[in-house]
């Protein structure tokens, strides 16, 4: 800002008008970094413009920030669904090496003829493992005998002898007709007087 300048107006002295000269101080005008003269209204009007624009930077930074916030929403979603996909792919080949583990287990007790009530408690992550100790679980087992039988005398490991005919001999006494009235065999039951 520059200081104010004295201006001296001389007027012209007239013999009638003696009057001492009058000094009138006016303003300086300030000027601009660009060389111009200040001028109110055009101040104002900058002054006007930079704040629209300043509202609008602000509206355009709220309207940033939200979508800056959606897409950090998305990306958290989208990284919620990935977890929950690997999680469930884990989940999945957690199950499927269960399942093949013990469907190892049953293939290497049946090759050994180990009871199947046992083929949970063999140990193992291989087949050959799993083989190995179906073999020792099936050492450590007590041996039972081997009954022979038969459809029609369980148990007994007899041999049978006599023929379908002697059988029925021997059942229904000889000669026996089922046809004749006095050949079959009847219960008599002593009469009492």
């Amino acid at each position: 800002m520059t200081e104010p300048t004295q201006v001296v107006a001389e007027i012209p002295a007239t013999p009638a008008q003696a009057a001492p000269a009058a000094t009138v101080t006016q303003p300086a005008v300030e000027l601009g970094k660009d060389g111009t003269p200040f001028d109110a209204a055009r101040a104002q009007k900058l002054i006007d413009d930079l704040r629209e624009e300043n509202k609008k930077n602000k509206d355009a930074a709220k309207k940033l920030a939200d979508i800056e916030a959606e897409q950090q929403k998305k990306k958290d979603a989208e990284l919620s669904d990935l977890e929950k996909e690997k999680k469930a792919r884990l989940e999945a080949e957690e199950k499927l090496k269960a399942s093949t583990l013990r469907e190892m287990r049953r293939a290497a007790a049946e090759k050994v003829k180990l009871p199947a009530e046992f083929a949970d408690r063999l140990k193992g992550e291989t087949q050959e493992e799993l083989d190995a100790d179906a073999v020792k679980v099936l050492s450590l087992l007590p041996k039972q005998p081997a009954l022979k039988t038969d459809a029609t005398n369980p148990g007994g490991g007899s041999q049978v002898t006599e023929t379908r005919e002697q059988k029925l001999e021997r059942l229904k006494g000889a000669n026996a007709s089922v046809f004749s009235d006095s050949a079959s065999p009847r219960i008599v039951w002593p009469m009492q007087e």
